[in-house]
């Protein structure tokens, strides 16, 4: 077998020239051209109003904490301010990959701790469950498509509306989305019933879920908003499906790294905090009582 000399020195020492003097609002814009897929723009735009002068390398973890706190104190959410910062994150961790910042440079973000959010707590019975795909099914069969597939994959909105009809392989139940939330691609898959509804709905080329524009995704709000109030439930939001999903696999011994892998965290860990602390508890209780032997 013939080997292949490496000059490994010379290739480590080639690194590309980092661009010491890039104001935040400059790194924003290029992040936001080409990862426009991430729709982070509207939470990156307080960034760059507020900072966006600044030398990007130049902002450390203690001028966000205090931006942090200047928007809590204005009325944002934690939940909202965990997700601005975590938008910044990912502009610099995509700058680190691009290799435009200095040579060990870390996000400042990392050095942040997110502020604590208050547990959005859903129960959705079967029953309750059944009837809401059933309304969706009443008002639009593609809508019930929607539904039955947010609810099988545990998928983000996005992920679904943004997919056409060659994408979903309805033999294997199963659909790739090239792209999340994070930046990877995962498998949604879907249940025998809910491939039945494709198969009548299935057309060759084009969205899924077309709007009024056909090369654009419908919204389904007011859709939602009517299926939810027709079972009784008009607290339940589109991602509550989401959370049942994953309710639903830690419920069922699903292990938690499969899991975070089927829903698409990058980090199993916040699976962990988002979901098996509080719901997983009936779970937890039964594997300690199977431990003791007094399990039923």
């Amino acid at each position: 077998m013939r080997r292949i000399k490496v000059d490994l020195r010379t290739a480590a020492l080639a690194t590309s020239a980092p661009e010491t003097s890039l104001a935040l609002s400059d790194l924003i814009s290029r992040h936001s051209r080409q990862r426009a897929d991430l729709g982070l723009a509207p939470r990156l735009r307080k960034w760059s109003e507020a900072l966006g002068d600044l030398i990007a390398w130049d902002i450390g973890p203690e001028m966000l904490r205090q931006a942090t706190a200047a928007m809590l104190t204005q009325g944002y959410s934690p939940a909202s301010i965990n997700r601005d910062l975590s938008a910044l994150g990912q502009v610099y961790l995509w700058a680190i990959d691009q290799r435009l910042s200095p040579p060990g440079f870390v996000s400042p973000t990392r050095l942040v701790r997110r502020l604590p959010e208050a547990m959005r707590r859903v129960s959705l019975t079967p029953g309750e469950l059944a009837a809401l795909k059933a309304a969706a099914i009443r008002i639009s069969p593609l809508f019930g498509l929607f539904a039955a597939m947010l609810s099988d994959s545990g998928a983000r909105r996005s992920e679904v509306l943004e997919r056409s009809w060659p994408e979903l392989d309805m033999e294997q139940g199963r659909m790739r989305v090239p792209r999340t939330k994070n930046g990877d691609s995962r498998w949604l898959f879907f249940s025998p019933t809910t491939m039945e509804l494709a198969r009548s709905l299935a057309k060759p080329t084009g969205l899924m879920f077309p709007g009024r524009v056909k090369t654009d995704p419908i919204d389904y709000r007011k859709a939602w908003a009517r299926a939810t109030g027709e079972i009784g439930r008009p607290d339940l939001h589109m991602h509550d499906l989401r959370h049942e999903a994953a309710n639903g696999l830690i419920e069922r011994g699903v292990p938690i790294a499969t899991a975070a892998a089927l829903l698409g965290h990058r980090d199993h860990t916040i699976l962990l905090r988002r979901y098996a602390n509080d719901l997983g508890r009936d779970h937890l209780q039964q594997a300690q009582a199977t431990r003791w032997g007094t399990a039923a």
